[in-house]
């Protein structure tokens, strides 16, 4: 497996053609950052193989933009739903679900068998304010790529999807534009590295 941690603005990446398998990420949502959805499907549409797979996390208040965003890029394939263990109040609102959208460059890909609803066991936020758990994200992982495929996060955050990709023997590279969880996201991956070097080393041989 390799890692390529970039401390950077993933709209300056610099990332092979049609050289990834799988883009999964968690933008930030609000109206502030729908010019992220944009270049995310910009980025998707340049950087994915065809019969790639992108998948975003979603917030529903501007949902709809967000999806016309990636739209202009990709194929859209689904709507899944993530179900939070306690939920979340917006507004007057008691939201009980997260969207995850998923999106495709034609040709239309075959992937795995996974229920199009994943059920949540509580954000993990050790390593970032918006943080998520692995166990949400390995099945999407497992379900859209193969062992040994590239996966991207271009907004890494805490670096779940990173670590989610280490456990599953994909290859990853991950983009973090801020200082900080930058740092968080570096002392995690290599930390998670360590941890597996040792489990490798304990096998007997």
């Amino acid at each position: 497996m390799t890692v390529e941690l970039h401390h950077d603005d993933f709209k300056e990446a610099v990332i092979g053609e049609e050289s990834v398998d799988l883009i999964l990420t968690d933008p930030p949502y609000g109206k502030k950052y729908m010019y992220l959805w944009e270049a995310l499907g910009a980025l998707s549409q340049r950087a994915l193989k065809p019969g790639g797979w992108l998948i975003t996390y979603a917030g529903q208040s501007h949902l709809d933009e967000e999806m016309a965003s990636l739209g202009r890029w990709l194929s859209y394939y689904w709507t899944m739903s993530l179900h939070l263990k306690q939920g979340q109040q917006v507004y007057t609102l008691r939201v009980m679900w997260k969207p995850i959208l998923v999106f495709f460059k034609p040709p239309k890909p075959r992937h795995g068998f996974i229920r199009d609803t994943i059920m949540g066991r509580g954000e993990d936020k050790r390593f970032h304010q918006w943080g998520q758990s692995t166990s949400e994200l390995r099945p999407l992982i497992e379900a859209f790529s193969k062992e040994g495929d590239l996966v991207l996060d271009p907004m890494a955050g805490g670096g779940t999807t990173v670590q989610a990709c280490l456990e599953s023997g994909r290859n990853v590279i991950a983009y973090e534009i801020n200082d900080r969880t930058f740092d968080r996201l570096k002392a995690r991956v290599e930390g998670k590295i360590m941890a597996l070097q040792s489990k490798l080393a304990a096998v007997p041989a």
